[in-house]
């Protein structure tokens, strides 16, 4: 009777355990997920839309949003990652990440690549980015929220925060989880390693503008291909505002031009 009494009390724990556990995949299961790209809802980062390969395949909907950047975080297309649909247009500028969405893949070797295309596409203020992978869920959210932290001062819980209120499903996987709260930490713990915070876009250039006014001269990626606005004075000016194709060409250039600032 006693062991009895003593196991009752063991079981009824147990049973305790499988509903908690139970519990906590329905409520995973009641998040509605959003058919379509999300649009960060911050005013300092509102050129930026989350999604998945529907998206960067919809044209329609990049023109609307006034996308004219995609940073791709899936494999090249013969490994099984989405294909740049439009690389050959010259509407469009594409950077690839290549990376799977499994807990064991390294997030650092592709922060450099991502932080140079996003400020580039900042920088240049002529049309928003579309940060993309399979579904929208993990590889995408996770560059978007590096970025924020490294670049916004965002801390983790805030940038998860922005992520998902632009993307309902947004949800890093484990292993990308555990390197972001460590990003985040070492960025607080050694606040030099922050990025100085952008200051903000040009209301003609953000996404909230209306079709057609003030979006910009239409240009390749090289360069300018129409009239509009002459660059500012200054080395720095004239640096940005090169055509830079490669990611981390890119990056070299916006460090010497911060130099010569």
């Amino acid at each position: 009777m006693p062991d009895n009494a003593e196991e009752a009390p063991e079981a009824q724990e147990a049973e305790n355990g499988k509903k908690k556990k139970k519990e906590k995949k329905e409520k995973k299961a009641e998040v509605v997920k959003d058919e379509k790209m999300g649009q960060v809802k911050d005013e300092d980062l509102d050129w930026i839309w989350i999604g998945g390969a529907e998206d960067a395949r919809d044209r329609e909907a990049l023109e609307r949003a006034n996308i004219r950047y995609v940073l791709n975080c899936t494999p090249p297309r013969s490994d099984g990652g989405v294909a740049n649909v439009y690389e050959k247009d010259p509407k469009f500028e594409y950077c690839r990440v290549s990376m799977g969405d499994n807990a064991t893949e390294t997030l650092q070797s592709r922060f450099e690549a991502s932080w140079n295309f996003l400020e580039k596409a900042r920088i240049r203020e002529d049309g928003s980015v579309l940060i993309h992978c399979q579904q929208g869920v993990s590889r995408s959210v996770s560059m978007a929220m590096a970025y924020m932290m490294k670049y916004y001062r965002k801390t983790f819980d805030e940038a998860m925060a922005i992520a998902k209120d632009a993307r309902s499903q947004a949800c890093p996987n484990e292993g990308f989880t555990t390197q972001l709260r460590a990003l985040d930490e070492e960025l607080r713990n050694n606040p030099k390693l922050y990025e100085p915070i952008p200051p903000k876009r040009r209301k003609a250039y953000r996404s909230d503008a209306k079709p057609g006014v003030g979006v910009g001269p239409v240009r390749g990626p090289s360069g300018p291909a129409g009239p509009g606005p002459a660059p500012g004075p200054g080395p720095a000016r004239g640096l940005i505002r090169m055509g830079v194709d490669c990611c981390r060409c890119f990056g070299q250039t916006l460090r010497l031009a911060r130099k010569l600032h």
